[in-house]
Parts: structure tokens; sequence; C-alpha cells
């Protein structure tokens, strides 16, 4: 989310109650942590969501594609 939408801000990630899931604590800023280490699989990750994203209905990924996805499979 963080690739497609930005990063939220320093105060959002402050306050939020659940930043320390998703974000490590760096200097005096945030880092996404990565849940994978494999390069390819975080690739398709972020592209299925980027395609579920699409807010034009004729753009958007199909539940039939989803499941057809690299992702997934």
């Amino acid at each position: 989310m963080v690739k497609l939408l930005g990063r939220p801000s320093i105060w959002d990630l402050d306050e939020g109650l659940k930043t320390k899931k998703f974000f490590k604590r760096v200097g005096g800023g945030w880092a996404l942590k990565y849940y994978t280490k494999n390069p390819q699989e975080l690739s398709e990750c972020l592209d299925l969501a980027e395609n579920m994203l699409f807010i034009d209905g004729i753009e958007r990924i199909t539940p039939t594609e989803i499941l057809k996805h690299p992702f997934i499979l």
C-alpha cells in the first residue's frame, strides 16, 4: 500500500494503533517492514494489490483473474 499510495505522515505513524505491526522505528522516522525476503513474491503481491485498487471497474481485476494471478497460484 505504501508503494501505491505513499507513506503515511510521521504524525500518523506515531499515533497509529497498529503502526508497529507494519513499520519499524529507524532513527527519528519509520521504515516499512517486509514480511518476505523473496523479491518476486513481493513484486507479484504489489501487482495484485495495484490491480485490485483501480477505481474504474473496467480496469480493475476480476475475481476470476485474481484466482489466476501468480501471487495466488
